[in-house]
């Protein structure tokens, strides 16, 4: 969804939410800033009513952290990522199961050497 900024007294938009976080972090519109969807013939109303996630955008000084508040997938979706997911784990199995045995080996053969050493 998109929405209409009131910027300087003026309509502005469509902006997408992408667009209007970086619009808050670059101090241009702040969580009062009056804004409509594009879809809705509603009355104007402040950013943080629509989308209270600019309002924590606009409240923190640190943008380095991020923190996921909810997912909202529709269940097909939900179920093809994960299938995807689990088929991209599978060559960080094989890479730590090949390092496992090369260690294993490098262990039972360092060991053995140490039998023969010791037996001497």
């Amino acid at each position: 969804m998109k929405y209409f900024i009131e910027i300087d007294g003026h309509a502005t938009g469509p902006y997408d939410i992408v667009q209007l976080v970086q619009l808050c972090k670059d101090g241009v519109i702040t969580k009062g800033s009056l804004s409509k969807p594009d879809d809705d013939s509603t009355a104007w109303k402040p950013v943080a009513e629509y989308l209270p996630s600019i309002a924590r955008v606009s409240d923190t000084t640190d943008y380095s952290e991020v923190r996921v508040v909810d997912i909202d997938m529709q269940f097909g979706s939900m179920v093809s990522f994960m299938v995807k997911w689990a088929f991209a784990a599978i060559p960080a199995v094989i890479i730590i199961s090949v390092i496992g045995f090369f260690i294993v080996l490098i262990g039972s053969k360092l060991l053995g050497w140490l039998g023969r050493v010791a037996g001497h």
